[in-house]
Formats: C-alpha cells, structure tokens, sequence
C-alpha cells in the first residue's frame, strides 16, 4: 500500500539529532521531509523544491532562525510560507515580526 504524501517539509537545525527525530516523526505521519544543518543550505533547498511548510531552530550559528524567516518572507516566492521555530531555550521577551 502506498502512502500519500501529506506537505513537502523542510526542517532546518545545526543539531543532527533534533533533526533525525524531526524527520523521523514527520515522514510516519506520511510527511516528504527535506533536512538542512544550517540556513545557508536551506535557503538553496527553498530555491530548488517546492516547501509547504518550514520547521526551524531559532538558536543557530551564523545567521537565527529569526533572520532566516525575514529573509525567507523577503523573497516574493516564500511571502506566505508557513514557518514554525522551535528552541530548546526560554521564550523570547519580544514578539518576533517575520
């Protein structure tokens, strides 16, 4: 039996093992997952596939996960892509505008 694809994903974390288990729980839900380990990669990815939906890390080296979602809104293309942060660390104090 095969499986229908539910959203094209693309989870983007400088952590290996956050990312593997994000993959790894989406894809059983029938989900295609892309993975990059930095925004670099996955500013590429977002150039190349067709992304439904954008899973971040707000704490990375090099350029936050909020700098990766203003530049993403700043492309035409990805204006009204979906994107959800996550972070192992406190809330931030401020509400983000991305």
């Amino acid at each position: 039996m095969q499986t229908e694809i539910v959203a094209n994903l693309l989870l983007v974390d400088d952590d290996a093992e956050n990312l593997a288990s994000l993959q790894l729980a989406l894809e059983s839900d029938g989900h295609r997952v892309s993975i990059a380990g930095d925004t670099s990669r996955a500013m590429e990815m977002l150039m190349r596939e067709p992304i439904e939906l954008v899973v971040t890390d707000y704490e990375m080296p090099g350029m936050d996960g909020a700098e990766f979602c203003r530049q993403v809104r700043a492309q035409r293309a990805h204006r009204d892509l979906p994107i959800v942060m996550l972070s192992a660390g406190p809330e931030p104090v401020c509400v983000l505008q991305c």
